[in-house]
């Protein structure tokens, strides 16, 4: 029902004959599965992601049902490209869908034993890759008032500089941005 549900709103966002669609039935379907999407409050986008894209592969997933029980992938010593391709033909006799050609991907693990020092490398399907935001430069909020004020309008900047930046580098970038 997902997958038919997002379809329809999709046809009708690109059919053009509209000028705004209301996806009431998808949210509502997406309540009903998941209750914290049920109501109007905020909700965290990744989140709603995850959903949407696990209950799409899950309504068009190919593969022959039951899924068939495939046996982990042992290195042994062999090239670590042979045993990727073994694990990801593993992971395509259970998931084989539009999504998982279009977000899935491996990702290649190693850990290593504190006590006999041997090293275990997997490489497991993944769909979602968590990145941290980098912090945004130093940014500084000011409000210039011309010598002609009031005749002239105050304008107020946000003049991006270093953290470790001193007043007189500040100075030099506000004259910057203010093209003086």
């Amino acid at each position: 029902r997902l997958a038919r549900e997002f379809g329809r709103l999709l046809c009708q966002m690109w059919s053009n004959d509209h000028e705004f669609c209301q996806p009431r039935e998808l949210k509502s379907l997406i309540g009903q599965k998941r209750p914290e999407f049920s109501g109007f409050q905020q909700q965290d986008a990744q989140e709603l992601l995850i959903f949407l894209l696990d209950g799409l592969h899950e309504d068009v997933n190919r593969a022959p049902y039951p899924r068939p029980t495939t046996a982990e992938v042992e290195s042994s010593g062999r090239p670590e490209d042979v045993v990727a391709r073994e694990a990801w033909a593993g992971h395509l006799q259970r998931n084989d869908s539009r999504i998982v050609e279009l977000f899935q991907f491996q990702i290649r693990s190693e850990v290593e034993c504190p006590v006999c020092a041997n090293i275990s490398v997997t490489f497991d399907p993944i769909m979602y890759l968590s990145l941290p935001v980098p912090k945004p430069p130093h940014c500084v909020s000011l409000t210039v008032m011309p010598l002609a004020y009031p005749r002239e309008p105050m304008q107020k900047l946000d003049v991006v500089v270093p953290k470790s930046a001193t007043f007189a580098e500040l100075e030099q970038q506000l004259w910057a941005q203010l093209r003086r």
